[in-house]
C-alpha cells in the first residue's frame, strides 16, 4: 500500500514539475529571422574618401567630389575660367580684392611695426622677419590660387566647404595667425642653437617708443 502510494506521489511531482518548469521558447532555424550571416575579416577594411587626394592636391578630377561639384577640376592653374560662382568684374573676383587689399594695409602696417622692433624683443628681430615673409606668402596664395587643396587652405577650399566670403576671410586670418604662432616656435628652437636665453628674451622697447617721441 505504501510503496503504490509513494509511486502515485511520485508520477504527481513529475507531472507537476512538467506544468511549471521554465522553457526555452528558441526560433526555428529553418526561419529566415535565425539565419546569421558573418562577415570576413578579410572583407572589413577602411576605405579613405575618394576626393581626399584631390582636395590635399588642389584639384577635383575624382568623380562627385565637392570639387568636382562646383567645377573645380583638373589642376587649378590650368583651369580655363578662374573663380567661378563668384562675383567678378570682369575677370576679377570682387570680394577676393577688397579682401586682399584688407590684407595688404595690415601687411603693410605690421611691416613698419617689425622694422622698428618685433614686439620689444629685438633678439627675434630675423626669424621674425622669416616668418613675416613666409605669412606674407602664404596670405597671397590662399586668397589668390584658385585651388581646392587641404594644405596650405586657400579661400576656395573654405567656399567649397560652404563658407561665405566673410567666413573664408576669417578662415584666412585664422589659420595665418595658428601657421604663423607655430612657425614661431620652430623659429625660436633654432634661434636657440645660436643665441643664449638672455638674448633671444631681451625685452627692450625703448626703439618703438623712442621713434614715437621724435
Amino acid at each position: 500500500m505504501n510503496t503504490a502510494v509513494a509511486a502515485a506521489a511520485a508520477a504527481a511531482a513529475s507531472v507537476l514539475y512538467a506544468l511549471v518548469r521554465p522553457t526555452a521558447h528558441l526560433p526555428d532555424p529553418s526561419t529566415p529571422s535565425f539565419t546569421h550571416t558573418h562577415a570576413s575579416p578579410d572583407a572589413i577594411s577602411v576605405e579613405i574618401p575618394s576626393d581626399f587626394k584631390d582636395q590635399l592636391l588642389g584639384s577635383g578630377t575624382a568623380g562627385g567630389s565637392a570639387a568636382a561639384a562646383l567645377g573645380l577640376s583638373g589642376p587649378w592653374y590650368k583651369k580655363a575660367t578662374f573663380y567661378e560662382k563668384e562675383y567678378k568684374a570682369g575677370p576679377v573676383p570682387i570680394m577676393r580684392c577688397i579682401a586682399f587689399l584688407g590684407f595688404l594695409n595690415n601687411m603693410i602696417i605690421l611691416c613698419t611695426r617689425i622694422q622698428r622692433g618685433p614686439f620689444c624683443l629685438p633678439g627675434q628681430l630675423i626669424i621674425t622677419w622669416i616668418n613675416y615673409g613666409i605669412c606674407c606668402a602664404y596670405i597671397i596664395y590662399a586668397v589668390w590660387a584658385d585651388a581646392c587643396s587641404l594644405f596650405p587652405p586657400t579661400w576656395t577650399y573654405a567656399k567649397v566647404h560652404g563658407a561665405n566670403p566673410f567666413w573664408c576671410v576669417v578662415f584666412i586670418i585664422s589659420t595665418t595667425l595658428l601657421f604663423a604662432l607655430q612657425l614661431q616656435v620652430v623659429l625660436i628652437m633654432v634661434l636657440y642653437s645660436y643665441e643664449s636665453n638672455s638674448t633671444i628674451w631681451k625685452y627692450d622697447c625703448s626703439a618703438i617708443f623712442g621713434d614715437d617721441q621724435t
